[in-house]
């Protein structure tokens, strides 16, 4: 059924209301055939309209100023020729009548299809942290419907500034960002941020989903009508795979909407520094897939470090704290993100985050025993620093063996296991290789590994098969080819 079809229904409806409302078309430049007799007159002069263009903000100014002329009209609603209507006149009539807002949807997208748009050829006037974007679809009062058609400063900037097919290969359109980032310098308190239109796009797709008409269901009808909270889901939000400390599925939806409406609840004015935020929170949401660990979320990161929880800590009015466990090698760790709370307007607070802290979990220093060291030890060192480079600074100490060449293997050993008690600092990670770099299996080493171990080691794990002596027979074997870079990881307390 096409769309004139179903306002043909709703002509019956709109009976006796003639007086209450005016329609006006902004067809094709050819004659349009019109079939309902709703629409029939209602044409005014048209240009050609393409798509993304200005010349689509252009239509609807042409539309805004016909609608003007005429004084009794006090509220504006920009439809197109998919829009269907969802209630009845009166309804609607009294819902826009009766408000003292506009609704233009406006919001702050940090991704690509939101500020990454905007050009700073745009300054003074228009500022980065003042570009907003939003639907096309708006219904506005008669005062801000005059602000739209008089206004010519912005509206220049969005018409130079804000196209297809602009430097760098960005891509900027008028029509989704013009009125939202003009009415948020102009009037903020003026408007609800939201449209009273119903647009899915959960697809993810240049155009919003297209109902068919296996689609539509009394479900569809009583969901999309039953409606009244609304969210917006930014360019940069689109984050797949359960191992980036965030997970937000389809069905993921109505949770981040419930939590924002308990939030809501509270009608705190500068909610970051109220104390009912502070403590501990569940992370359902972030925006961008590696901001709760830094570097660690990368592939790389993840595929290293493997995530077992995430929390989020208020810590003080505007600091908040990410803080990421993981294991490595068999231990845990933490990625600790310390934040500033940056209150963007009265519905948005953007996070930034400083370099990250790691606490404990990962090789920080090898230390080689030996005379000298091997090639093949050098090419596993090597690889350290190549995967865990990346992450943690890495130490490189060489601790030679058999001082004053001395024949006495319990002289040697006392001597190693001295040295690297004095190379072990609190909260260090220490990997001990052989001067081969291959698992540590004999009696000599296993004397130091099972000496360190009764002395200052809380965890130890190899990869290989110990000789038991000490508290080795505490070790816990580990069948992980990761482990084979290391022969066994000290860990001071």
């Amino acid at each position: 059924m096409k769309a004139h079809q179903l306002w043909q229904l709703g002509i019956k409806d709109m009976k006796g209301h003639e007086g209450r409302y005016t329609i006006y078309v902004h067809a094709s430049r050819e004659k349009p055939e019109h079939v309902s007799p709703l629409f029939m007159g209602r044409d005014i002069h048209s240009e050609k309209v393409v798509w993304g263009k200005i010349s689509m903000v252009d239509a609807e100014r042409r539309l805004l100023s016909n609608a003007l002329e005429d004084i009794d009209n006090q509220h504006f609603v920009l439809l197109s020729d998919s829009c269907v209507p969802f209630h009845n006149f009166d309804y609607v009539y009294d819902y826009l009548i009766g408000t003292n807002i506009s609704f233009i949807d406006s919001f702050y997208d940090p991704g690509p299809h939101g500020n990454f748009r905007y050009s700073k050829n745009m300054l003074p006037e228009v500022r980065e942290s003042d570009f907003r974007k939003g639907s096309q679809w708006f219904s506005v009062k008669r005062q801000h419907a005059l602000m739209i058609i008089a206004d010519s400063l912005y509206y220049t900037k969005f018409k130079l500034y804000c196209k297809p097919g602009m430097e760098d290969g960005r891509n900027c359109y008028a029509d989704e960002h013009y009125l939202p980032t003009l009415f948020h310098m102009m009037d903020p308190n003026g408007i609800s941020n939201w449209s009273v239109t119903h647009v899915d796009w959960s697809e993810g797709k240049w155009h919003p989903k297209a109902y068919r008409a296996n689609d539509v269901t009394y479900e569809l009808l009583k969901n999309i009508t039953s409606i009244d909270m609304s969210y917006h889901i930014t360019s940069d939000s689109k984050v797949k795979g359960t191992d980036r400390g965030v997970l937000l599925p389809k069905d993921g939806h109505q949770e981040v909407a419930d939590v924002a409406l308990q939030l809501a609840k509270y009608c705190i004015d500068d909610p970051v520094k109220s104390p009912l935020i502070f403590g501990e929170w569940e992370v359902v949401y972030c925006s961008v897939p590696t901001s709760p660990g830094g570097l660690y979320r990368t592939p790389l990161g993840r595929l290293i470090f493997k995530t077992d929880e995430m929390v989020q800590v208020v810590e003080a009015p505007d600091v908040v704290r990410n803080k990421v466990s993981f294991s490595v090698f068999g231990f845990d760790g933490v990625v600790s993100l310390k934040g500033n709370l940056n209150v963007l307007d009265g519905k948005w607070i953007q996070v930034i985050f400083e370099p990250p802290e790691v606490k404990r979990a990962m090789p920080m220093r090898v230390l080689t025993v030996g005379k000298k060291r091997s090639r093949g030890t050098q090419l596993i060192l090597e690889e350290y620093k190549d995967k865990l480079g990346y992450y943690c600074d890495i130490e490189d100490v060489l601790i030679k063996s058999n001082p004053k060449l001395t024949s006495d293997v319990n002289v040697q050993v006392e001597a190693e296991d001295v040295a690297i008690m004095l190379q072990l600092k609190p909260e260090d990670f220490v990997v001990v290789l052989d001067e081969n770099g291959k698992d540590i299996t004999s009696e000599q080493v296993a004397d130091l590994v099972g000496d360190a171990g009764n002395t200052v080691v809380e965890h130890c794990r190899h990869s290989g098969q110990l000789v038991e002596h000490g508290s080795l027979g505490e070790l816990e074997p580990v069948e992980d080819e990761h482990l084979l870079l290391a022969a066994a990881i000290l860990v001071k307390v």
